[in-house]
């Protein structure tokens, strides 16, 4: 069939346009072990990410179930990796086969899947929070000083589950991923020369046990409320999100569209 640029386009706006890799979003709920580990300098860090944008201590912005378990806090802190991390990746998986033969030729048969793991590039502000903040990470998994490893899990552990997040070009979520059981396992080093006068980044390598797709595909009005809005206008959208999402189609939907084009 000859190929018709006419049929092509009409194929992608079917399926609501290209997907583009700069529309995303991170949240990483930090453990209570990092608190624990530098109590000082997480108030630092959140007494930092709060004023510039005022006394905010829960947008919504960040609403998930992990968040509300015993071994998880900071959530400003999340609020302020979110913010800072500029290159994420969705994480990729592999199934592991072996060969099999019986009779005839040998073929293959699959047995267990394996989880790559992810890199995340942020940011680095002049007080450095953010090399910090994963060096303690990695400190409070395995000291230091002893060298020795702790419990991973627990109310003192130190997994989390790192939520990544793809949307269109409006405020829709299009595909989600939960990693589960995740936990940085290196820092890049950060080179320095006098010839370069760019920014820092801060690149941290990630493992974790699974992860898990989620298929909500909400409008993240609350998201899009607080940035322009602040606190008052995330609580106000944050009530009405989940009910908007379930709309399929009809003119709410085109409503929402318009007023994520302005916005973006």
């Amino acid at each position: 069939m000859p190929f018709s640029p006419a049929q092509f386009l009409s194929n992608i706006n079917a399926h609501d346009g290209l997907a583009r890799p700069n529309r995303f979003e991170v949240v990483i709920p930090i453990p209570n072990a990092i608190g624990k580990a530098d109590t000082g300098f997480l108030g630092k860090l959140v007494d930092a990410v709060r004023d510039p944008i005022g006394a905010i201590k829960d947008l919504g912005f960040f609403n998930q179930k992990q968040n509300d378990s015993n071994n998880v806090s900071n959530g400003a802190t999340s609020r302020w990796l979110a913010f800072q991390c500029e290159q994420a990746e969705l994480p990729g998986k592999t199934v592991m086969t072996i060969d099999q033969k019986v009779y005839g030729p040998s073929y293959k048969i699959p047995y267990k899947q394996q989880y790559n793991d992810i890199t995340l590039n942020f940011l680095a502000t002049n007080e450095f929070f953010e090399r910090k903040l994963f060096e303690m990470w990695l400190n409070s998994m395995v000291s230091y000083e002893t060298n020795n490893a702790r419990f991973a899990k627990g109310p003192d552990g130190f997994m989390t589950d790192i939520t990544i997040v793809q949307y269109d070009d409006i405020i829709k979520k299009i595909y989600s991923v939960k990693l589960i059981d995740a936990f940085p396992v290196g820092v890049a080093p950060m080179g320095l020369s006098w010839s370069e006068e760019g920014f820092h980044r801060v690149s941290v390598n990630f493992a974790y046990t699974k992860y898990q797709i989620l298929y909500d595909s909400e409008y993240d009005l609350a998201g899009a409320a607080s940035a322009i809005f602040g606190a008052a206008g995330a609580k106000l959208f944050s009530k009405t999100t989940r009910g908007v999402s379930n709309i399929a189609s009809g003119p709410v939907n085109k409503i929402i569209g318009g007023v994520g084009r302005l916005i973006f």
